[in-house]
């Protein structure tokens, strides 16, 4: 009869533990390859930001200058949704500078299903209309 300190069972532990280990490896390199490497757009899909400053044009009221936030806040948010595929948000902020004032006059949040849906910076922006005062962008009152 052979004792437990023989040699044989000492090679079988080693066996056993050296199996168990390869097979924990393995199992976590399958579940990194899967989570990494087969479903990534779940896993890294993201909202973007883009921060846009403007400066008013000579004569520009505060109406022409949203038009024009309006159109670079659509051209922004189509480029990014163009530039990559894993961007399932974006987030457009647009401030306008005048003077030593700066202050936000738009911010346009949307999804990229809602944006394919309905591309329209007015339906998903938020408007800052105090910032009209805040820019001095206000028509001078008639004397």
């Amino acid at each position: 009869m052979r004792s437990l300190n023989s040699p044989n069972t000492h090679h079988t532990s080693q066996t056993v533990l050296s199996t168990s280990l390869s097979l924990i490896l393995l199992l976590a390199g399958a579940t990194w390859v899967s989570t990494n490497v087969i479903a990534p757009a779940s896993v890294y899909a993201e909202p973007t930001r883009v921060d846009i400053t403007l400066d008013p044009l000579p004569n520009e009221t505060f109406e022409l200058l949203l038009r024009r936030a309006e159109a670079i806040a659509r051209a922004a948010t189509q480029r990014s949704f163009d530039r990559d595929i894993l961007i399932n948000e974006v987030n457009v902020v647009i401030a306008a500078r005048n003077q030593d004032n700066l202050a936000p006059i738009l911010n346009l949040k949307v999804t990229r299903t809602n944006w394919r849906d309905r591309p329209d910076p007015k339906i998903w922006s938020t408007y800052y209309r105090t910032s009209k005062s805040l820019l001095n962008l206000e028509p001078a009152k008639p004397r």
